[in-house]
């Protein structure tokens, strides 16, 4: 009798165990299905804040940038941070090697509030393209276009250079379009004023009319 209960117990307990190990691989199994859908599906956030979103690659580098003022990185060149004449929030692009390369950014200084758009060479700005409000709220707006830097120059020297050849603004109220030759001196000038005047004007080297269109008779 004690035998068969001894028996009978131990079956029980078999069974208990069984039962067990039956659900400690449920629930491993399950863990195992949940850590593999964690790393396959990408997380999805209906709202994420942050002051900085940096995106790298598998090695680290950077290779984009969203941020606030108050985190605004210098700019990367040559591989080294450099520190930036004002914060700026929005989105700043870098090449394969780190340096930046352009951006998207609004900021804010003593001569008001800017919104600007690049594109870079590498050495240097290739493109701008920007929106300023002056601190009295008079606003104006230009297109830049600037020659490329020699390949060899690197761009710390590069970017100490202006190197623009084509601007479209508006200062002032005027419509301008200016056009330099290589040494950026103003070549073309064509002008429709704050009076809606219009005038195409041709430059000499020194900075001379030698036409101009309609002559008003000036030299």
């Amino acid at each position: 009798m004690t035998d068969q209960t001894e028996i009978d117990q131990l079956r029980r307990e078999m069974r208990g165990l069984k039962l067990y190990a039956l659900a400690a691989t449920v629930v491993m199994v399950g863990a195992g299905v949940a850590a593999f859908s964690q790393q396959a599906e990408p997380a999805v956030f209906d709202r994420l804040t942050a002051q900085r979103i940096d995106i790298v690659e598998p090695d680290g580098t950077l290779r984009a940038v969203l941020t606030s003022d108050a985190a605004t990185p210098g700019p990367i060149i040559d591989g080294r941070e450099g520190t930036r004449n004002m914060p700026v929030s929005g989105l700043i692009l870098f090449d394969h090697e780190g340096d930046e390369i352009g951006g998207y950014a609004s900021g804010r200084n003593a001569q008001g509030d800017i919104m600007v758009h690049t594109m870079d060479f590498g050495q240097s700005e290739a493109l701008a393209s920007f929106r300023r409000i002056d601190a009295e709220g008079r606003g104006s707006v230009g297109i830049f276009l600037n020659d490329q830097p020699p390949a060899d120059m690197l761009s710390r020297e590069a970017t100490q250079i202006d190197w623009g050849r084509i601007k479209l603004q508006t200062p002032e109220r005027n419509a301008e379009i200016l056009m330099t030759d290589t040494q950026q001196r103003p070549r073309i000038r064509l002008v429709v004023d704050a009076e809606d005047n219009a005038r195409i004007e041709v430059l000499d080297a020194q900075g001379g009319v030698v036409f101009r269109a309609p002559d008003t008779g000036g030299g």
